[in-house]
């Protein structure tokens, strides 16, 4: 690692040692290393590492621990480049790498228990059938055009009597574009927003177990967005006030219980290609997901009527938070019948 810290720009070998009592101490020191801990059981696992990072010295001590267990691994070096070279994308070659993290994360998983799922008479029709599509490898062009059509899906919809929804706070179609780009455009780039098909009928943005998260800076944008879109930082705080009020949103009562779960952040479908299925699609797709990680689905919205329509296609009502005048969030939730893990 010393003979690399002048060539890592990222991080120096000091790091390592400043940041190891922050992240666990104790009993779980273990987790600072795979090194620490006995392999057996891992999954088939990929790593990524650059020449010019401190953190390639571990890599032939990981590649004779997994081979000491039995782990199948995958080795992936960038010539000249440093830590988490990646993930910046200012830098060419990492749009091709990203190419191989796509190629490993939608390996097919070799749990017993996913085998035997798909395996199981009439399963491969049903698993193939609920399939969705992560969007990458767009342009600009292509990702504005989405959240426009996101955007025009929601300024449009037509509210119960008793609710306002998300318009009672943006107001004009520009604003609501404002608002949903900036959400798109973070999920797109943090590999949480799927479609149905390339004719993209519909749209979903996932987040909790197992999904990646709003990178940094993607967040700082949207919430500057969001500012801008709700007309200033007085205005966001009391949407913001208002859509966790009453006790907390389900996920924040989800946090507090401490426990795992999935959560739908965004579901939309075009209006030419409402009622032909699509929401249902992708539900059943976050059901089978929720419930191959042993958790529950969750997720609030702004009217009865999409309440009413969740809870037809297997959604229960946890319950109803009155905010302010015409504004109400519906709470809901699905139970899986897998455990917890």
């Amino acid at each position: 690692m010393e003979r690399r810290k002048k060539v890592d720009v990222m991080i120096p070998p000091g790091f390592f040692d400043a940041i190891a009592p922050v992240l666990a101490t104790g009993e779980e020191a273990y987790l600072l290393s795979p090194l620490l801990y006995d392999l057996t059981g891992f999954p088939e696992t990929d790593v990524f590492y650059g020449t010019r990072e401190v953190m390639i010295a571990y890599l032939k001590d990981f590649q004779d621990a997994c081979k000491k267990y039995g782990v199948k691994l995958h080795t992936h070096i960038g010539k000249g480049m440093m830590h988490c070279w990646g993930a910046m994308e200012f830098v060419p070659e990492a749009k091709a790498v990203r190419q191989e993290y796509f190629s490993a994360l939608g390996r097919k998983p070799q749990s017993d228990r996913l085998k035997r799922r798909v395996s199981e008479p009439g399963r491969q029709a049903e698993s193939d059938a609920l399939q969705m599509q992560k969007l990458a490898g767009l342009t600009e062009t292509e990702v504005t055009e989405i959240a426009r059509q996101i955007a025009d899906t929601f300024y449009d919809y037509r509210y119960h009597e008793d609710d306002a929804g998300l318009i009672k706070y943006i107001s004009s179609r520009e604003d609501m574009f404002t608002y949903m780009n900036a959400i798109v455009r973070a999920a797109y780039k943090s590999g949480v927003l799927y479609t149905t098909s390339d004719r993209h009928e519909g749209f979903l943005v996932l987040s909790g177990e197992g999904t990646d998260s709003i990178g940094f800076m993607d967040g700082i944008r949207m919430i500057l967005a969001e500012k801008q879109a709700l007309g200033g930082f007085r205005k966001m705080k009391e949407f913001i006030s208002a859509c966790f009020c009453d006790g907390g949103s389900i996920e924040t009562r989800m946090r507090k219980a401490k426990r795992k779960f999935l959560r739908i952040e965004m579901l939309a479908v075009r209006p030419e290609y409402q009622r032909q299925g699509y929401m249902r699609k992708m539900l059943e797709y976050t059901y089978r997901l929720a419930e191959s990680r042993g958790v529950p689905v969750i997720l609030d919205t702004d009217d009865r009527d999409k309440a009413s329509r969740y809870e037809h296609l297997g959604m229960k009502l946890d319950r109803i938070r009155t905010c302010d005048d015409k504004f109400h969030m519906y709470d809901l939730i699905r139970e899986n019948a897998l455990p917890e893990r």
